[in-house]
């Protein structure tokens, strides 16, 4: 996975996607996917879109739905972050209802979990940027780079997850001035 945030941040696509299907164990037919297949599927489906391979993209997407919640049910137990991992699939299918309500619901999940929480609450502001909903993105940035888990000022300034976000003044101004880390 770290070879894929690399490529990312590079704005390699094409690295990244190799290195994300090379993260995705082969389970045997019938095997459900663990955890990180799960993540590692989620990044190769955005690389795939920053890549301009929407179809390849919606495919992944896709999978990653029926992976994590076959027929619409998340399984018992379910995947740690099933919720935030369709919240991310949703977001990258452009399916705002779905994506609004698997991300509440997964920051809910952890509401009470000091290093949970701030990763759920980082997908849900990387998913509201994906959707294009710059005001409520931003909005969540500045607790998000305060708060231990959340995101760093390295990762707003570099990851194409934000890109959509970059021409907006608010965004600027978070990234010239971030708030103070209190970890």
């Amino acid at each position: 996975i770290h070879r894929v945030d690399q490529a990312v941040l590079e704005r390699n696509f094409d690295e990244a996607i190799f290195w994300a299907k090379e993260a995705t164990s082969s389970p045997s037919p019938g095997q459900a996917l663990n955890t990180q297949d799960i993540f590692a599927l989620v990044l190769q489906g955005y690389c795939q879109v920053w890549a301009g391979r929407n179809e390849e993209a919606r495919v992944t997407f896709e999978r990653v739905i029926q992976e994590v919640a076959p027929g619409g049910v998340l399984p018992a137990p379910p995947i740690l972050g099933a919720r935030l991992y369709l919240a991310a699939a949703y977001a990258g299918l452009g399916y705002k209802s779905n994506a609004h309500e698997q991300a509440r619901r997964g920051v809910a999940e952890y509401e009470n979990d000091a290093l949970f929480k701030p990763i759920a609450e980082a997908f849900r502001a990387k998913a509201l940027a994906q959707l294009g909903e710059v005001d409520a993105a931003i909005d969540a940035l500045p607790h998000l780079l305060e708060v231990p888990a959340g995101i760093h000022p390295g990762e707003l300034r570099y990851s194409p997850y934000w890109d959509p976000l970059r021409k907006d003044p608010r965004f600027e101004a978070v990234l010239k001035n971030p708030p103070p880390v209190r970890y």
